[in-house]
């Protein structure tokens, strides 16, 4: 007898790992810090949004913006994602 309850769990595990390749790709395609035309063919070839034509920022972040690896809750509004070592 198949075990279904097994089956439905590992697909749900593999599909919970694409989703985070996916959204780990979408990131990367998104980041200002690489290659635009890099960018651009990756996002064309797997058939996701191309990232915008737009400078790379060094301003304030818009609001609700919060960099990947700030664990708070608060918004980031007004606050600069770059480090201080990027230019």
């Amino acid at each position: 007898m198949p075990d279904l309850v097994g089956d439905l769990a590992e697909a749900e595990n593999e599909l919970a790992r694409l989703r985070r390749i996916v959204a780990d790709t979408a990131a990367w395609i998104h980041d200002d810090a690489y290659d635009s035309e890099a960018r651009r063919a990756l996002a064309r070839r797997l058939k996701l949004p191309e990232p915008s034509a737009r400078a790379r920022s060094t301003g304030s972040a818009p609001d609700g913006h919060r960099p990947v690896d700030d664990p708070s809750p608060a918004s980031n509004a007004g606050r600069s994602t770059l480090s201080a070592t990027e230019d």
